[in-house]
């Protein structure tokens, strides 16, 4: 359980890592439709401090921005969906495959989650 708060163990705080964006709800494989994987390129983290009854405005995690393998068909140049996530001593640590070659590792402070970009940051609406 991500907790929003960073002090470790709370029972309310909530997080959730998600896709913001979502492009075929007929989707059925593992296909190398970009319009099915390109929305999984990006990461976003919704919080809650009440339990999950209320979530925020989802933040951004991160992307994947190198340039198409045209060798790869989408799912191996945009998906990041495959992750394993934990929470240890107020630290939220991410492992996931990058294009199925070498595996990233990224860590964060579990109380600067809110602090991270809205969609309406990365706009420049804030």
């Amino acid at each position: 359980m991500i907790d929003p708060e960073g002090a470790g163990g709370g029972d309310s705080g909530r997080g959730r890592i998600h896709h913001n964006h979502f492009a075929d709800h007929k989707y059925t494989g593992l296909g190398g439709k970009l319009e099915t994987h390109g929305p999984r390129q990006a990461l976003w983290v919704a919080l809650s401090r009440d339990g999950g009854r209320t979530w925020s405005e989802p933040r951004f995690v991160l992307v994947n921005t190198l340039a198409e393998d045209k060798q790869q068909n989408a799912w191996v140049n945009y998906q990041c969906s495959y992750m394993d996530a934990f929470t240890d001593g107020g630290r939220l640590h991410l492992f996931m495959p990058h294009r199925w070659k070498r595996a990233l590792y990224l860590t964060l402070a579990e109380a600067d989650l809110d602090k991270l970009p809205t969609e309406a940051d990365l706009a420049g609406g804030s």
